[in-house]
């Protein structure tokens, strides 16, 4: 008989605490050890990176006084970016029949001959989208905020566990990034900024009609001439009002 996922998702006789790990997952879908030369998500090290691609803007710090009003007037003074996805993942101590998880539960797609080590899994309430991994990782895509990822995270874990018959009583949830996007609602000159920071900027109209800005951490700004920025790659709140608050000058400068 088939499990419906609404059903398993109400189904709260099942304690699935979720413990916070910021480690990075392998494509495949396993922990990986790390490789010589690469970092624990599998890149490679600054040291073997080119200089050019070594560090971004640093961010300033948190309790930096800030009035977003002062280079943008028409803005609030405490408006901030407003997230729009979350990307998280967790993993689970076996491998996953994927087989099985698509004959017993509705609401996915998984084609074996296309991938026969991925499915995808569509989620009601939070609406997002849960990717597993044959090798035991699941990644939760399309999430509002960190709450819903979470809460996505713990009910995809149910599914699975039920449907399966796996056995695992926690998972370990790592957020991995997310995007924002603010309206400054002022005009940028993209071939200014480029130029004004040409270290961590770039920008090829003929390619792309948005300036990207490279941040501390891994964190980039896709900046557009309507003074619509969008943000990606902080973790947390903190990091992200970090990223908004070091990249605000740097567009004001060029308006």
């Amino acid at each position: 008989m088939d499990h419906e996922i609404d059903d398993v998702m109400e189904d709260d006789s099942f304690p699935l605490p979720l413990t916070m790990d910021m480690d990075g997952l392998d494509p495949e879908g396993v922990r990986p050890g790390r490789r010589p030369g690469t970092t624990d998500h599998g890149e490679l090290d600054a040291s073997e990176k080119g200089e050019k691609e070594s560090t971004g803007l640093a961010l300033l710090p948190l309790d930096t006084p800030f009035d977003l009003s002062m280079y943008f007037p028409r803005c609030s003074p405490t408006m901030l970016p407003l997230t729009v996805n979350c990307l998280g993942n967790f993993w689970v101590p076996e491998k996953i029949d994927l087989k099985l998880l698509a004959w017993k539960c509705r609401n996915v797609e998984y084609n074996p001959g296309k991938n026969k080590n991925m499915l995808v899994m569509k989620l009601r309430e939070p609406q997002c989208t849960a990717i597993v991994l044959a090798g035991g990782s699941v990644r939760i895509v399309g999430a509002r905020n960190s709450l819903c990822a979470r809460l996505a995270a713990k009910k995809a874990a149910k599914i699975i566990r039920k449907a399966t018959g796996m056995q695992f009583d926690s998972i370990k949830f790592s957020l991995v990034s997310n995007t924002l996007r603010v309206d400054l609602k002022a005009p940028i000159r993209l071939s200014e900024l480029a130029e004004q920071n040409s270290g961590v900027c770039v920008y090829e109209p003929d390619v792309f009609s948005g300036c990207v800005v490279r941040l501390e951490g891994r964190i980039k700004a896709l900046v557009f001439v309507t003074g619509k920025v969008i943000i990606t790659g902080p973790r947390d709140s903190a990091m992200a009002r970090r990223a908004f608050m070091t990249l605000v000058p740097m567009l004001a400068a060029a308006k």
